[in-house]
């Protein structure tokens, strides 16, 4: 049984930045120098440790001299935070849109869980900077965890509003809504994860495994009386 393959690692893609040398000067000409940092960032997260990931490593390879990353970004932490929200957001933003698309609350959470699976696997580098760092590499003292900042919340939120609208029509719910919410996240994710990191077998298809596991949650979740 073939495995279903997602897409070619990302690279980073530059976009229309000053010739070499020149100053960035109009606001649209410094966002394509951040968004160049932040993209040559995410890959070079994603291929190697972290840790030895230096802003001045991050700016040769994007073709800047040092002091241009500092005027964007104060160290390799704020830079390496920057691609994580980017990322997070732009998954979270489509998702959104998503799950304003379909009526009915069961479809609504299996359509939108499905498209984020989709999601990961055509980005495997965004998947890894954001979900296989080890916490102490991600971590800064005097700095707010990742993991609480806005984007994060908004995306919980949005996963646990599928659940509580799946749960609504019961007076008593046939699961706690945050075990639910957090048992489909971690399927989910555990699915992307096992599909690009372990490459020793010919896995199944990694859509069709999430579609076994949603199905068997939700089946189970909703053949309680309401």
């Amino acid at each position: 049984m073939k495995r279903e393959q997602s897409t070619n690692e990302n690279r980073p893609v530059l976009g229309r930045r000053p010739a070499p040398g020149a100053r960035a000067r109009t606001d649209e000409q410094k966002k394509d120098v951040r968004d160049n940092l932040i993209a040559v960032g995410r890959h070079l997260f994603a291929v190697e440790d972290p840790s030895t990931v230096s802003l001045r490593k991050i700016a040769a390879k994007a073709g800047y001299s040092p002091g241009t990353v500092y005027k964007y970004f104060r160290d390799q932490h704020e830079l390496f935070i920057a691609v994580r929200e980017q990322d997070m957001s732009r998954v979270v933003d489509n998702l959104e849109r998503i799950a304003k698309r379909v009526a009915d609350p069961k479809e609504r959470l299996r359509t939108v869980f499905l498209a984020a699976i989709r999601h990961w696997l055509k980005r495997p580098e965004e998947f890894r900077v954001l979900f296989s760092i080890r916490p102490e590499q991600s971590a800064k003292p005097g700095r707010s965890p990742f993991g609480r900042s806005a984007v994060v919340l908004r995306s919980y939120s949005l996963y646990r509003q599928l659940v509580d609208d799946l749960f609504a029509p019961y007076a008593t719910p046939p699961c706690s809504p945050r075990v639910a919410t957090d048992t489909l996240i971690a399927a989910t994710h555990g699915i992307v994860a096992f599909t690009l990191h372990t490459h020793t077998l010919e896995w199944s298809s990694p859509i069709k495994m999430a579609e076994e596991v949603l199905d068997a949650l939700l089946s189970t979740w909703l053949r309680h009386e309401r």
